[in-house]
């Protein structure tokens, strides 16, 4: 997994998930990119772009936790909200 931290941006790829296959967050929101048949990535705006950068920090470093139901979460809870499309 490589990653890059600047204050509250960070970048993760290659991430040792099933579903999850890099993160990337800055200024213009948190972007997901998701395995599949059909590799997609989603943006999506983050009101708290610091908190959540370390909670995918704590999550990725415990090989007790999953990624991908930490960002389903956040999804549900809407931490995460997806950006409209053009």
């Amino acid at each position: 997994m490589t990653t890059m931290r600047l204050s509250s941006a960070f970048t993760y790829e290659d991430v040792d998930s099933s579903a999850i296959l890099s993160l990337k967050g800055n200024d213009e929101g948190v972007f997901v990119t998701f395995r599949g048949k059909n590799i997609k990535e989603y943006a999506y705006n983050c009101e708290n772009l610091e908190r959540f950068a370390k909670n995918v920090q704590i999550i990725l470093n415990d090989p007790e936790k999953s990624i991908g139901a930490y960002i389903n979460a956040s999804i549900k809870d809407k931490t995460l909200i997806i950006k409209d499309t053009v």
